[in-house]
């Protein structure tokens, strides 16, 4: 098996892997939303994937791997559900990823766009939404 090409389809989130054997090309398509809901970083779904998939992503390099699953991530939005009645593996995983929101868009004193308190005008916002 002589791997070719591997790319990214966005929706459904999935990785394909193009190949050659025998003189003939194959494509191997991995879903990888269920990956993507039920682990919350890159390095495990790596290991899943290789556990799962060891034929087609042995002769991947695990950076490059990485960095197309970390491209996918963002793309699984979070479930909606009652997160009183799920489990705690289930909403210790939601909570990350929305840790993991959160610490990207925080805006810390000392950041460019960071502004101290910050005044706004709730009559200009109202004739921006109900005018």
């Amino acid at each position: 098996m002589n791997l070719q090409r591997i790319g990214v389809r966005k929706a459904p989130p999935t990785l394909t892997i193009e190949f050659l054997h025998d003189q003939k090309l194959y494509h191997h398509e991995i879903a990888m939303l269920s990956y993507l809901s039920t682990l919350s970083d890159a390095l495990s779904i790596l290991n899943a994937l290789k556990r799962d998939h060891i034929a087609y992503i042995q002769t991947i390099p695990s950076s490059q791997m990485v960095r197309l699953i970390e491209k996918l991530m963002p793309i699984v939005s979070l479930p909606t559900a009652d997160y009183n009645k799920v489990s705690e593996t289930q909403l210790a995983a939601v909570k990350s990823k929305m840790d993991n929101v959160f610490l990207k868009n925080i805006v810390k004193p000392g950041d460019d766009n960071y502004v101290y308190d910050k005044q706004v005008s709730m009559i200009k916002l109202w004739m921006l939404y109900y005018a």
